[in-house]
């Protein structure tokens, strides 16, 4: 739902704001996977590495701004790199390389994205990597994947 542009002199009127309300109450999206026990697969891809879960756009937006943060991601090897990519549903934003700092070294990894036309309802919010080098682990302890989800027009 679009809100009304008000030119100056105009009534500002309860319908006003109650979509003014109702867009943001529903301009955020928190979302996240605790422990999500993946390992990746060797070099290929892309495929589905984590699914976070579902999310479900709402009818006025078209795109969301994505901050998200794997937290205590490892690699198998130092030079292990992966190419991330979010995707909600059928519509994906860019790669992001990923490389490890250390063999099994935990780290986070922050990831900011746009992803335009994200399709209507409850779509499936996940991680698909393209392996270059070596494995990449999510493991089943102290790991989680956040996502906050900026809805925008």
């Amino acid at each position: 739902m679009a809100i009304r542009v008000l030119a100056v002199n105009d009534t500002f009127l309860a319908s006003d704001e109650d979509d003014i309300a109702n867009q943001i109450n529903q301009m955020r999206t928190f979302i996240t996977v605790a422990n999500p026990n993946a390992t990746s697969t060797g070099a290929g891809g892309p495929t589905t590495w984590v699914t976070v879960g579902n999310v479900t756009r709402p009818t006025w937006a078209s795109q969301a701004r994505i901050n998200a943060v794997l937290c205590a991601i490892s690699g198998s090897a130092t030079n292990a790199q992966a190419d991330l990519l979010i995707k909600i549903g059928t519509a994906a934003g860019v790669n992001h390389r990923v490389a490890a700092p250390g063999v099994t070294t935990r780290f986070d990894k922050p990831i900011n994205d746009l992803i335009t036309g994200v399709p209507s309802g409850s779509q499936s919010l996940v991680v698909q990597a393209t392996f270059v080098s070596g494995t990449f682990s999510a493991p089943n302890t102290v790991c989680s994947f956040d996502f906050n989800i900026d809805w925008m027009q």
